[in-house]
């Protein structure tokens, strides 16, 4: 089975690539910078240049599809919409199926209550203009991938939490960071997930892939007390410097939005805490759940994955 990993120079991709490895595909890394894995063949493409996107991936069994864009507005559509068009029209008279990396932020957080459970069923964003810049791409990513999958090819969507590692610990549902200090903002549920087991899972999806959506975090997803408690123990992060409520910045951006959100200038500038769909995303408490059966086997938290990765001779 060949295997293509767009994105593989990423933090995620370069993760696939080595699942894919260890599992013995033959795997074929696709970015726009080559990069040496053991047992990976790299092809370099620009996935937003049609000709280079179809000779990459011609030939491909599966193609994970892990290649976006986390930086504004500019590189979101050019390295996540835009590459995925070319992408799915690369593909489209191949019978490879395809699993798209999407994301949890496409999901509407402003009609949910706290302690809410949010899965697979959770409704879409039905207004991305109050979203960023990151959740719109996504969110026209999948309108691409559902179309693709409706002519009738093979697809499947996962949505990751928070990806973390070690050297990425960090995720900004723990709350507004500024230099070497933050603010914590509530004590929400933090959908983590450890790098590794979201490439295993990933690829496992690929394999079988026993639903067409699936939402991928880690068991016993921590509040942001315990998770930030934890990376101050492994001396991955300091402790806050002040805590806030949700609610309060809940109750100024409801009052402050109808006023800011009104004026075309204030509301492309306005900080993403003074809008409320944002904040909502970002912060308000729900449970994070899949209901789609695991295959894989039980794997350590986020916490002890992390503990494993800091201190090895733990394990």
């Amino acid at each position: 089975m060949r295997i293509a990993v767009t994105g593989a120079t990423g933090f995620l991709g370069r993760q696939i690539v080595g699942s894919c490895i260890r599992g013995g595909f033959q795997t074929v890394g696709i970015a726009r910078s080559v990069a040496a894995i053991d047992g990976a063949a790299f092809a370099r493409a620009d996935l937003r240049d049609p000709a280079q996107a179809t000779t990459a991936l011609a030939g491909m069994d599966v193609v994970i599809h892990a290649a976006a864009s986390a930086r504004g507005s500019r590189g979101a559509w050019s390295d996540t919409t835009l590459s995925t068009r070319v992408l799915f029209d690369a593909l489209a008279k191949s019978n490879a199926r395809v699993v798209l990396i999407s994301s949890l932020s496409v999901l509407n957080f402003a009609v949910l209550a706290e302690g809410d459970i949010v899965d697979e069923d959770a409704a879409l964003e039905h207004r991305p203009a109050d979203r960023d810049a990151y959740a719109r791409a996504k969110l026209e990513q999948e309108r691409l991938a559902i179309a693709w999958r409706d002519a009738g090819h093979e697809l499947a969507i996962v949505r990751p939490g928070a990806i973390v590692d070690a050297q990425h610990a960090w995720t900004a549902r723990l709350g507004i960071r500024a230099g070497g200090r933050w603010l914590q903002v509530g004590d929400a549920e933090v959908p983590t997930i450890h790098v590794a087991h979201c490439a295993d899972t990933i690829v496992s999806t690929a394999l079988h892939m026993q639903t067409p959506l699936r939402h991928l975090v880690d068991d016993d997803a921590p509040t942001v007390t315990t998770y930030a408690s934890a990376l101050a123990a492994l001396g991955l992060l300091r402790p806050p410097t002040a805590r806030i409520r949700f609610s309060t910045l809940d109750r100024i951006a409801a009052a402050v939005w109808p006023v800011i959100g009104s004026v075309g200038p204030l509301r492309r500038r306005a900080p993403g805490i003074l809008v409320p769909a944002r904040l909502a995303a970002r912060f308000r408490a729900v449970r994070f759940r899949s209901r789609v059966p695991s295959l894989e086997p039980r794997r350590p938290t986020t916490i002890e994955a992390l503990t494993n990765e800091r201190h090895p001779l733990n394990q």
